[in-house]
């Protein structure tokens, strides 16, 4: 899984912040079993505020469940 954090997003360390969110949440959501066999590229959206970590998880999760339906089966 890779994250693309645009520079309009804000400050090195505002991206950096971001992104280690991210990771943290994405390890969260793989120890349920809920990560899909396929690669994924998250896209971040540059934004006014910062989400919570609850809220990056959940839209993590939801994005995540999408990309498990539209997987291939693995073989």
């Amino acid at each position: 899984m890779g994250f693309a954090v645009p520079r309009g997003y804000g400050s090195a360390v505002r991206r950096n912040r971001v992104r280690r969110r991210l990771r943290e949440a994405a390890r969260a959501i793989e120890s349920e079993g809920v990560l899909p066999q396929c690669w994924i590229l998250v896209g971040v959206m540059p934004s006014r505020r910062e989400p919570s970590f609850g809220q990056l998880r959940e839209w993590l999760a939801e994005a995540l469940g999408v990309a498990a339906e539209q997987a291939p089966a693995a073989q």
